[in-house]
């Protein structure tokens, strides 16, 4: 039986259940070694099977990796396709947005000259609202 550890200021269940643990570890070693003492040593062994994966009837592995290849082709096509709309729609609206700012200054340098005329227009007269 192995040593016991040092317990000493331990609780009294603490002590007891590593009296248990030892215990009933040494017994399940003798009892281990025992077994394996009364097993022949030329026992048959029983070998696992390989895993195998199910195929679709008829396909080989080659076809399978065509077809998963050809999904992939497809997918990122699509994805291209995707991309080169969406970089067309980002132009459009940059133009857009371009000529926007444009019509923006231009109304704002009107309304700044008629903001300067109609001052210029009620100081001559003396209107000054």
């Amino acid at each position: 039986m192995p040593d016991l550890p040092f317990l000493e200021g331990q609780p009294p269940w603490v002590v007891v259940v590593v009296v248990l643990l030892v215990v009933v570890g040494g017994l399940g070693l003798a009892y281990l070694k025992r077994k394996a003492a009364d097993e022949p040593e030329d026992a048959p062994q029983v070998e696992a099977k390989e895993a195998t994966v199910a195929l679709p009837a008829g396909a080989g592995p080659l076809d399978l990796v065509r077809d998963t290849m050809g999904v992939l082709a497809t997918q990122a096509a699509q994805h291209k396709a995707d991309a080169d709309r969406a970089e067309e729609e980002a132009r459009v609206l940059a133009r857009k947005l371009a000529k926007c700012e444009r019509e923006l200054a231009v109304l704002n340098e009107r309304h700044a000259t008629l903001t300067a005329a109609l001052e210029e227009c009620r100081r001559r007269t003396g209107d000054f609202r």
